[in-house]
């Protein structure tokens, strides 16, 4: 392990007090409050997204896990005649929605990077109703939406006449990635995405149709969050540091890093290994993931939060993926 990787576990580390708080579980029932003290702590969860530009007409509310409000969504706002615009990077609970239906446009990531999406205006001015159901940040590789990209495709409905809904799904990208949230309707969040191990949904909208204004979840939500926000600038260090851990991999193009992702996440792309469900299971106990083992292109994933809540992951993540990558019974493609 290089010197900088070092110095970044020992920057900021949780103290015990710290370390208790995060460890917690969401074990508790909601406890509904629609009082000031409401108001107020959804405020407070405001101030903490980055370019939200978020007024006091949109409302958060809670559930036991994001999926119930993504179920929700696609069960009262997409029918026969309504045209879903998605991803091909989206949520495993998300791709169950999308197998429901015949009516859906799925783009590929370098579809919504480069912006082409005038070549499906024909299609989509068939549906009087659209559906639009997005990623922010993928988990995988870290690939953050651009927010150009919705605004364009809003302005495209708009200008055909076409009812929409937006929807974006920024379960890695909230607190983190600055995002005007006012184009969307609604936008999704998961507890454990920071804090691992509580459980939680998040939904902000204009309506408190879904899910419940859980005062207790929320406020204790927010004192774990408060621990990862105050590191915030050793999370967006992350991905330099990992840059220069792995940087032989990467001059050598064993490792192919993409653009335009998260600084939180570090995620190259390796095309020469063929990992098998052992070495996955070696690194997965250690908070790194293969994305897409089974593929030709594999991902190899590390999230900055993780490493933060337990340091050793990361020392051991590290040596394990060393020694996998220098293994000479490691096949090569």
């Amino acid at each position: 392990m290089k010197d900088l990787t070092k110095w970044w576990l020992n920057y900021m580390p949780l103290n015990e007090e710290e370390q208790q708080i995060i460890e917690k579980y969401n074990t508790t029932n909601p406890i509904i409050d629609r009082t000031e003290k409401y108001s107020v702590m959804e405020k407070e969860y405001f101030d903490r997204m980055p370019f939200c530009n978020l007024s006091n007409e949109y409302n958060i509310t809670f559930s036991e896990r994001a999926t119930n409000f993504i179920n929700s969504l696609f069960n009262d706002y997409v029918d026969d005649d309504t045209l879903i615009i998605s991803s091909c990077c989206e949520h495993t609970n998300v791709n169950k929605n999308l197998e429901k239906y015949n009516n859906k446009l799925i783009l590929t990531m370098d579809e919504i990077i480069s912006l082409k999406i005038e070549q499906y205006i024909s299609y989509i001015k068939q549906y009087k109703k659209v559906f639009v159901y997005m990623i922010g940040t993928q988990i995988s590789n870290g690939v953050i939406t651009p927010q150009v990209f919705f605004e364009k495709l809003k302005k495209i409905l708009i200008h055909n006449n076409i009812q929409n809904i937006f929807v974006l799904d920024d379960v890695h990208g909230m607190f983190i990635t600055p995002r005007d949230y006012s184009l969307f309707d609604y936008i999704i969040y998961t507890a454990h995405s920071l804090i691992r191990n509580y459980d939680m949904g998040l939904l902000i909208s204009k309506n408190e149709k879904y899910g419940y204004k859980a005062l207790n979840w929320g406020k204790e939500y927010l004192e774990m969050l408060d621990i990862i926000i105050r590191r915030m600038n050793k999370m967006k260090m992350f991905s330099y540091v990992m840059t220069n851990e792995f940087y032989e991999y990467i001059s050598n193009g064993k490792f192919i890093m993409n653009n335009f992702t998260t600084p939180h996440i570090f995620a190259p792309m390796t095309t020469q290994y063929k990992y098998t469900k052992r070495m996955y299971d070696m690194l997965d106990k250690n908070e790194v993931r293969l994305e897409g083992i089974e593929l030709k292109n594999t991902y190899i994933r590390f999230r900055a939060q993780h490493y933060i809540k337990n340091p050793e992951y990361l020392t051991n993540g590290i040596k394990t993926l060393y020694n996998i990558l220098n293994n000479t019974e490691t096949r090569q493609i």
